[in-house]
């Protein structure tokens, strides 16, 4: 063991000690030639890397450290402890309101707050351990259980991180004003850390501080950042993220956000997505397999292979003890309104189970109605089906026990998982791509129902973001967590992000119909969207996208009485009803290719040491 710990600045990102040195100690030098004098000096071979990261972010104004100068968004990190991209995301939603009136903006800061510590802190789930399970059936328990918790808290979100957002948000709802509430009971039978919750609540409080001190002075650089009920409202969720304490307005609040009066799972969506935009991963759905004189043709199905010693071991039990083994599958107490029938042949076990169960009393579908992802578009299996590969991960086995007396060894079979009926998602990069990994026991990893495609159509494309990659030596996989899906009913969504987020110097190219005024194809760089057929964007919708653009630039350059980012316009972005037309009038003579230019920063005021603008106004070339 080290007699001491390892020095801070070989711990930190060389970013941000970068950045922290442009802050504090630029009139001592520039930072390679100070970092150069440090007893303990960080690897400085990767500085050119690290200096176009933050020209990349804006946090500084140039890759080249002589001329570059701290911006102030690049001040804001400095007061952070988040990555960059989290504090862009912090940074958005404090210059937010409601609608161009103006409207309250502190709700929207409260929840991208929340959202911001939830992206920040490690995964809440506890996760089973096979080796440290008692036996095969404990474990299969113990996954059953975290598999429920998943689905009962994502109710048909498909974000990871909004589902975590929305339990916090629902649990300060059923906070009582007179004191605490004991949670201790929930958070284990949701199979959730007590001591990650605790963080999560450190770094609310922490960021809610941080962001009031920033205020605090009224001179200062962002002395106008935060109006006084905002501050007062940063205070009162400061109190409960530290003490579990709520007053009337902080609980209505709550209550209200849960509701979804203001639409806010779809403002943070969209937020998500924006911020993410560079992030972006596809799904191409496998074909289910098929199966020959199947007279259950309604259900989900799942063939299991077993050994042949296992398979003679398994075959030899009785009707009554194969049903007490495949029961485990189920999650409500009667496996009957679950589990249709179960056959065995040779080496190889099927099971059969009802696309929704019997009886949704005990196993009601939790989804919320007014989620953007509806079931028709991507729908999950069964429970039972969903548990089997969720055990699998990346092919480990499905391990089944019983005991068939009490003082007896339990009797354990391994199963390996053959075919199924359903469609496995199998993600890659949209930029380049690499092969990417949801994570074997993410909700993004299981299969889904196969989706039935009219002739003369093309399956439609599931896109997820991503918040945190790692990457395989040689680059060739990609490992991803934190996923949030764009709304596969919405066309629009995916062509107006591409626009919404094409950074300074972009190739945007749009094939349209100009007497028409409508856009049937998008493409930034190497990706580009295409609206299916009698579909279109309105060409008044770069209208929208150009304001949105204005906006989310002056928040990053902290631009005082600019207009701020409109929750109102991501919703009509995010709404087909408003900027795409399902009866296309564009005519295949008339559509051309236009190129969408950007209009560029005026020299003076980059010379007066002004920041350019991150999304520049678009406009026809």
């Amino acid at each position: 063991m080290a007699d001491y710990t390892t020095p801070e600045l070989l711990r930190k990102p060389l970013d941000r000690i970068i950045l922290q040195l442009k802050g504090r100690l630029s009139q001592f030098g520039v930072p390679s030639q100070l970092l150069e004098q440090a007893m303990d000096a960080p690897d400085l071979s990767h500085i050119d890397g690290a200096y176009k990261l933050l020209s990349y972010f804006d946090a500084i104004d140039s890759p080249l450290e002589d001329d570059s100068r701290l911006t102030k968004f690049g001040s804001f990190v400095c007061h952070l402890p988040l990555s960059l991209e989290l504090c862009r995301l912090l940074m958005t939603g404090a210059y937010m309101v409601q609608d161009n009136a103006g409207g309250r903006s502190w709700p929207l800061l409260l929840n991208v707050v929340v959202l911001v510590a939830v992206l920040a802190v490690p995964d809440l789930f506890v996760m089973p351990s096979f080796y440290h399970a008692q036996s095969a059936k404990t474990y299969m328990n113990e996954m059953k259980k975290n598999l429920q918790a998943k689905l009962k808290m994502d109710g048909g979100l498909w974000s990871e991180p909004l589902a975590i957002w929305r339990f916090y948000m629902k649990t300060m709802s059923q906070q009582s004003l007179r004191g605490k509430r004991n949670m201790n009971g929930m958070f284990h039978k949701l199979s959730i850390s007590f001591r990650r919750y605790q963080t999560l609540n450190f770094l609310i409080s922490d960021l809610c501080a941080r962001l009031m001190a920033l205020s605090k002075g009224g001179a200062g650089e962002f002395g106008q950042f935060l109006d006084a009920k905002t501050i007062t409202m940063l205070r009162k969720l400061d109190g409960y993220a530290s003490s579990q304490r709520v007053d009337k307005e902080l609980l209505q609040f709550a209550r209200d956000t849960v509701s979804g009066k203001q639409q806010e799972e779809r403002i943070l969506r969209f937020l998500i997505v924006q911020n993410y935009g560079d992030h972006l991963i596809g799904s191409t759905r496998s074909k289910p397999g098929k199966f020959a004189d199947d007279d259950l043709d309604d259900t989900d199905r799942v063939d299991l292979k077993l050994e042949k010693r296992d398979a003679i071991s398994c075959f030899s039990l009785s009707n009554k003890e194969k049903a007490e083994l495949f029961n485990q599958l189920a999650a409500g107490a009667n496996p009957l309104d679950e589990l249709a029938a179960f056959a065995c042949e040779k080496q190889t076990v099927s099971i059969y189970s009802y696309k929704s169960p019997k009886n949704q009393g005990a196993n009601e579908d939790r989804s919320d109605s007014t989620c953007e992802v509806s079931k028709d578009d991507v729908s999950r299996m069964s429970f039972p089906v969903s548990l089997i590969y969720y055990v699998r991960g990346e092919k480990f086995p499905v391990n089944l026990g019983m005991r068939l007396n009490p003082d007896e060894q339990e009797l354990a079979f391994k199963f390996r998982v053959s075919t199924s009926n359903s469609s496995a998602l199998t993600w890659q990069q949209q930029k380049d791509n690499v092969k990417a990994t949801t994570g074997n026991r993410s909700l993004f990893s299981l299969p889904v129902r196969p989706v039935t495609v009219t002739k003369g159509t093309v399956e439609p494309k599931l896109l997820a973001v991503y918040v945190d990659r790692l990457f395989t030596g040689d680059e060739t996989r990609m490992f991803c967590s934190n996923c949030t899906l764009l709304p596969p009913n919405c066309v629009g969504y995916y062509p107006i992000m591409l626009l919404v987020t094409a950074p300074r110097g972009a190739n945007i190219q749009l094939h349209m119909d100009a007497v028409a005024g409508e856009i049937l194809t998008v493409k930034v760089g190497g990706q580009d969207a295409i609206f299916p057929r009698k579909m279109a964007l309105r060409v008044e919708a770069l209208a929208t996208i150009n304001a949105l653009r204005a906006a989310l630039s002056n928040a990053l350059n902290a631009t005082v009485g600019a207009r701020r980012v409109c929750a109102s316009d991501l919703l009509a972005l995010s709404d087909d009803l408003i900027s795409v037309t399902k009866e296309s009038k564009a005519k295949a003579n008339r559509c051309q290719w236009q190129r969408l230019a950007m209009n560029k920063a005026d020299r003076a005021a980059l010379a007066e040491g002004e920041t350019p603008a991150r999304f520049p106004e678009l406009y026809l070339a």
